[in-house]
């Protein structure tokens, strides 16, 4: 099997049937399409099994609720693709989304297009031209300065994921923290032209509706995790890079709607930053941050 694509799904009968449809109308025929019922009470449990009875490339499992990360987690656990992709159940791809034309890379990352309801385009991301990226210094910083944190427009090579999965106690970022624990043995990185993802931007996500101390907490936590991820020492330029370029703009801007105890963990953590290296930092980052650290301890 060339291809394994997991759905993680729960209560989209609406979508479901656009998204699955558009897999099973690629080009290409070897590939298992992994539909993963999270506890859905409406159709989309029906949905997944018509489909499931209709085409053999579909597997369908039903679990109890346990969020998009225990069900993309339980379908790594059955896919048996070389190439990994996830796909979340409201988008749906292009028909030549299958096709790789580096067949030595680890992660193929394809344009994708923001639609909103109305089938309107939002935003749409291309590469302007083929790019392969390999090299450690040359990864890390597009690591730190370029990268698309989401899952859904990659292609991953199966053996790079291997046995990581995703932490199912984190809520939001989770797609960022197994990108990140998989980045690490990144070797070939390539940008394709070919295939597309739309993404459909619905209203009402779950960052726009925290509330801002339940938001900054959120942060701490992905922070933490991300220490321990690049705790070793030859990731010291990647893990403060990820601070600060990825969390560091966050924090300056709750900081004002920060409760005390919020405050005083900002204070370490950006006293952390200012300590570490910043080779992968913008230059003028790097004087916010070492800044922002000066004026915080006069507080």
């Amino acid at each position: 099997m060339k291809y394994s694509v997991i759905v993680p799904i729960y209560n989209v009968e609406s979508y479901l049937p656009k998204c699955v449809d558009s897999i099973l109308a690629c080009n290409v025929s070897d590939f298992e399409l992994l539909l993963i019922d999270d506890g859905s009470t409406d159709c989309s449990g029906m949905i997944c099994d018509t489909y499931g009875q209709r085409d053999n490339r579909v597997k369908v499992f039903h679990k109890p609720n346990g969020g998009v990360s225990s069900a993309r987690n339980l379908g790594l656990e059955h896919a048996s693709g070389e190439w990994i992709m996830f796909v979340d159940s409201d988008d749906w791809v292009s028909d030549d989304f299958f096709e790789i034309s580096d067949s030595s890379a680890d992660i193929i990352e394809r344009p994708y297009s923001r639609v909103d309801e109305n089938g309107k385009v939002i935003s749409r991301y291309c590469p302007s031209s083929h790019r392969i990226i390999e090299g450690r210094d040359e990864l890390f910083d597009f690591f730190v300065n370029e990268r698309i944190n989401v899952l859904w427009n990659k292609v991953i090579r199966r053996s790079l994921i291997a046995d990581t999965r995703f932490n199912e106690s984190v809520s939001i970022g989770e797609d960022f923290l197994l990108y990140l624990e998989i980045l690490k043995r990144v070797k070939r990185y390539e940008f394709s032209e070919k295939g597309e993802y739309f993404y459909l931007h619905r209203t009402g996500s779950a960052m726009t509706n925290m509330p801002i101390d339940r938001l900054v907490k959120v942060v701490f936590e992905n922070m933490g995790y991300v220490k321990t991820i690049l705790e070793s020492d030859e990731y010291d330029d990647l893990r403060n890079g990820i601070l600060c370029v990825t969390y560091f703009p966050l924090l300056c801007l709750y900081q004002k709607n920060m409760s005390v105890d919020s405050f005083f963990k900002m204070k370490e953590w950006v006293s952390y930053m200012a300590s570490e290296s910043f080779s992968l930092v913008p230059f003028i980052l790097k004087i916010k941050v070492i800044l922002r650290n000066l004026l915080l301890h006069f507080r």
